[in-house]
């Protein structure tokens, strides 16, 4: 059962369900987590209703169940989540109105190698042809 239930916590981040709602507080504000079915498009709502759009992201149910059996997600992109990467990127993400999960994870340190450089061209001419 998922109700009321914290998945990952530290001095910044609580990650957690509450009344079975996805929900991250960083510094003691909260951003509701949410999802469009048909898309991976991960919605954070703040406290005063303002939404963001994540997209070709995450769905915040199934992140959270992977976070709390010990697993990590990876993105679209090829970037590993653990539970504070996650979290770090949902802040970095809030109140940006629309974003693509290859802007939001501009708060990680670039990828370096082969595969890094890769991905990072890849997210460049999807930007350039307008893919996002």
């Amino acid at each position: 059962m998922k109700k009321n239930s914290v998945v990952y916590s530290d001095k910044r981040y609580v990650l957690e369900w509450v009344d079975d709602y996805p929900f991250l507080s960083v510094d003691g504000r909260k951003y509701r987590l949410t999802c469009h079915p048909y898309e991976p498009c991960l919605y954070i709502t703040d406290e005063e209703g303002k939404k963001t759009a994540v997209h070709n992201s995450f769905d915040p149910d199934c992140v959270l169940e992977l976070f709390r059996s010990g697993k990590t997600v990876r993105s679209i992109t090829g970037r590993e989540y653990k539970a504070k990467d996650f979290c770090r990127m949902v802040e970095y993400a809030a109140g940006r109105y629309d974003i693509g999960i290859d802007d939001a994870e501009k708060v990680f340190p670039a990828k370096t190698g082969k595969k890094g450089l890769f991905y990072n061209l890849i997210a460049r001419l999807r930007r350039f042809f307008g893919l996002i």
